[in-house]
């Protein structure tokens, strides 16, 4: 096999690859002014805003849509103690799916489905 052509300047690396020599000098460091770092600062505040922006209209889900919904729904109520009532409804609702109320009947439907 062929030794591959190294130009002046360029050492050969392992399996024959070209590898240029860089250089490790420090390069000399420019005084930023006041105009500078603001500058800077604002590009990277509006970057931030931007990624903040683009994230949350991404990550917004089934689950983030119906709670935008239910809170629209419970401005409507006018009645602070009604309100106070469907609040607590909603809570046992929750503290009932989380204790696996609702599993056996999620079964006997699935089941149903199956032999329809």
């Amino acid at each position: 096999m062929q030794e591959p052509a190294v130009e002046d300047g360029q050492e050969t690396g392992p399996g024959g690859v070209k590898a240029t020599p860089v250089s490790c000098k420090p390069r000399a460091k420019k005084r930023k002014t006041n105009d500078d770092i603001a500058d800077i600062a604002k590009q990277c505040l509006d970057e931030i805003n931007g990624l903040s922006t683009e994230t949350d209209k991404s990550e917004e889900d089934d689950d983030e849509i119906y709670g935008n919904y239910a809170s629209s729904e419970m401005r409507k109520i006018n009645n602070e103690l009604l309100k106070q009532i469907v609040k607590g409804e909603i809570q046992k609702i929750f503290l009932r799916a989380h204790l696996g109320h609702f599993e056996a009947e999620l079964n006997v439907r699935v089941k149903r489905q199956h032999f329809s």
